[in-house]
């Protein structure tokens, strides 16, 4: 299986809805989506995860690449995360790092 993206945008909101596997194979159309989505003129980023299956560690990076190149006016939120990709954010400790004030965890 295969992960798929879609971005969507108003007036200062990206979200990506990740849908599918985040595999390895996946991870580098995720980390130039990241990029590019960061050049954007918004101030709130969200990643869906309700569609995605599974989050391997590799995915994990990418979204603490996102985390970590984010400016301080960035807000970066991940929803829907739920079975197995709640649970390997949960244990890679990165639930943490996203309860911060620019990065959040919505359940």
């Amino acid at each position: 299986m295969t992960m798929y993206a879609k971005l969507e945008m108003d007036e200062d909101r990206a979200t990506v809805t990740l849908a599918g596997y985040a595999g390895p194979e996946a991870v580098s159309r995720l980390d130039r989506l990241i990029r590019a989505v960061a050049l954007l003129p918004v101030r709130q980023l969200v990643f869906d995860l309700e569609r995605l299956t599974a989050l391997p560690t590799a995915g994990l990076r990418s979204l603490l690449m996102a985390h970590q190149s984010a400016g301080a006016e960035l807000r970066i939120e991940i929803t829907g995360a739920r079975g197995p990709v709640a649970e390997t954010i949960r244990l890679s400790g990165l639930g943490g790092t996203m309860t911060a004030p620019q990065m959040a965890l919505v359940a």
